[in-house]
């Protein structure tokens, strides 16, 4: 995913570079909420993977996936992903 400062910070160079006042776009960059994958072990396992690395292998190939969507898909769909394996 994109480094949580890399938005505000890529403005501050634009407005270094060229003096144009970003200011407000850093305060809607601030004021944006971070998405949060909607998953955890406990969901790995209640789908019937074993304890152990698999759970985190799974749950890295679904948040990959979830990230490529845009962190849009909700715990549900992500689960299905969790289950298709």
């Amino acid at each position: 995913g994109t480094p949580p400062g890399l938005p505000a910070d890529l403005a501050w160079i634009a407005e270094a570079s060229d003096g144009v006042d970003r200011s407000a776009l850093r305060g809607r960059v601030a004021a944006t909420p971070r998405p949060v994958f909607p998953l955890q072990g406990r969901d790995a396992l209640a789908a019937g993977i074993p304890a152990g690395p698999g759970v985190g292998q799974a749950l890295a190939r679904v948040r990959q996936w979830w990230l490529q969507e845009g962190c849009t898909p909700d715990a549900q769909a992500c689960r299905i992903m969790l289950e298709r394996g």
